[in-house]
């Protein structure tokens, strides 16, 4: 499971705990930035997790972006249905 940031970690825990009721093999978090204390919260519900940065100071997960503009659904859509390269 992929997240773009972790700030309280409750979003990305109940989307671990959605996975894990599929019973899949091996289920991994990976953010590339988080809050030190919502990393520490997942720790249980993931078999690994990898978060690059995890700032004292933590403030907010866009200020870690240059640019962290939200995606429409035809955005997602769009990606979601071209072919791989």
């Amino acid at each position: 499971m992929v997240d773009d940031g972790l700030a309280t970690g409750s979003t990305a825990r109940a989307a671990l705990r959605f996975a894990r009721a599929r019973r899949p093999a091996r289920l991994v978090m990976a953010a590339p930035v988080g809050a030190p204390d919502a990393v520490d919260l997942l720790r249980p519900e993931a078999d690994e997790d990898v978060c690059l940065e995890q700032p004292p100071a933590f403030h907010a997960v866009g200020s870690w972006y240059a640019d962290f503009a939200q995606l429409t659904d035809a955005e997602v859509l769009r990606v979601l249905r071209a072919d791989p390269p």
